[in-house]
């Protein structure tokens, strides 16, 4: 049984399988040696049964099946389901079974198994979850930039990179996580198209919900207003009431405690510009 342990939005999770699954590039900035606080076996099953349970949802990847407490998160294919991840609430011992006899070639590299693992349910259970945005960072203060894809977030998070210096701490996709001092944003190895930057987190000192249009406009949100945005960019099972549920109340807590901005710009550094002098004065960034 081969193991190691990763970061993942603050946490540290073992990751350990009877498989040869590669560590890939995008993980090795992650690696750690901590204890693992939470552990994902990825164990070889062939066949995998199918759900006895009724579907209840689905998300791009997985089908979503409900037996008693527990939800079953299987990928399906031509041979019967390729994966199947049984979440049990607040269990810190994950396990997801992966049919490589009837996929060979599928189960390569851990990337995959963490894409297979609905990992946001344990996350959300321990006060994190994932929101679709792009994050940099000047020293450890970081700003999120979400919106719906091709909308131009990573643009900006660009922008800030090679017009204000700033770092990158993630593409597509981040770990939000409540702190004593604040909340915190983590990259998280899987993310997007490209792979993640070596930027591993930054305290969020503001969000940003994007917009597109031919001159640049920036407000300041009240959280009431703020709400709804963050929530449709973030990372949720709408089947399960208990996950929403926590979900909508730390997302309410990082918008009573982070400022909240709409940006309409265009994918220029005046937009980069702008957004940085507001917060300078708004004192979000010194």
């Amino acid at each position: 049984m081969k193991e190691l342990c990763i970061t993942l939005g603050g946490f540290s999770l073992g990751l350990s399988s009877p498989l040869d699954l590669k560590v890939g590039e995008e993980l090795v900035p992650f690696l750690t040696s901590r204890t693992p606080e939470l552990r994902l076996e990825v164990r070889p099953q062939a066949p995998i049964p199918v759900p006895e349970g009724p579907e209840i949802g689905e998300d791009l990847l997985l089908h979503y099946f409900q037996e008693g407490e527990e939800t079953i998160a299987q990928s399906g294919g031509r041979f019967g389901p390729v994966s199947s991840a049984r979440l049990r609430p607040g269990a810190p011992d994950l396990q997801l079974l992966v049919n490589d006899r009837d996929y060979p070639g599928v189960f390569l590299d851990w990337g995959k198994a963490l894409q297979l693992f609905p990992l946001r349910r344990p996350l959300l259970e321990r006060g994190a979850f994932f929101l679709h945005a792009s994050q940099a960072a000047l020293g450890d203060l970081g700003v999120l930039f979400t919106a719906p894809s091709g909308t131009g977030k990573t643009t900006q998070a660009h922008l800030w990179r090679d017009v204000l210096g700033a770092r990158l701490v993630c593409n597509d996709r981040a770990v939000l996580r409540r702190e004593e001092d604040g909340w915190r944003g983590w990259s998280f190895p899987v993310d997007g198209d490209e792979p993640a930057p070596p930027g591993g987190s930054a305290r969020v000192a503001a969000v940003v919900l994007l917009e597109q249009a031919p001159e640049e406009r920036l407000e300041r949100l009240r959280p009431a207003a703020a709400l709804p945005g963050i929530l449709s960019q973030s990372i949720a099972d709408p089947w399960d009431p208990a996950s929403m549920t926590r979900l909508k109340l730390l997302c309410a807590e990082l918008t009573a405690r982070v400022p909240v901005y709409r940006l309409a710009c265009r994918p220029v550094p005046e937009a980069a510009l702008l957004l940085r002098e507001r917060l300078r004065k708004d004192g979000a960034m010194p």
